[in-house]
């Protein structure tokens, strides 16, 4: 039987279905919205947007 390999780095991951999420949408979303739509939780996808904001990859709504 073989192994699946798990990648490095599932952050990255994580981020590209958060982008996916938000590319899909026409309007901003919450924290909470983002999370539940990404199978994440509230921390993991905070953590990952401050990520985001801080590279310019996302805008926060003020």
């Amino acid at each position: 039987m073989e192994k699946t390999k798990q990648p490095y780095g599932t952050v990255l991951i994580k981020a590209s279905h958060i982008l996916d999420f938000l590319s899909s949408c026409d309007e901003p979303q919450s924290l909470n919205m983002i999370a539940k739509e990404t199978g994440l939780t509230n921390s993991t996808a905070l953590k990952i947007l401050d990520t985001l904001l801080m590279i310019g990859y996302v805008q926060k709504n003020a």
